[in-house]
């Protein structure tokens, strides 16, 4: 049986946040961190986005499109 479109949608957006993560979080502070990999462990998508954005320094061109992806469909 194949996922519906909305799952397959949120789970490309988680694995574009952890790939994010995995690039960046050597440069986010260690409690900022931690609340990154629980959010993701519990789907709590946007707030992960949130605190990658806040932490993230200057332009992240994957983070910025997913962000605005989202502004554009509110079903995410």
């Amino acid at each position: 049986m194949a996922a519906s479109p909305l799952i397959e949608q949120w789970a490309e957006s988680e694995r574009i946040l952890r790939a994010i993560y995995e690039e960046h979080g050597a440069a986010i502070s260690g409690s900022a961190r931690a609340l990154i990999e629980e959010w993701l462990d519990h789907n709590e998508l946007g707030l992960a986005a949130e605190v990658l954005r806040e932490n993230i320094t200057g332009p992240c061109a994957p983070l910025d499109a997913l962000l605005a992806k989202w502004l554009r469909s509110p079903s995410i």
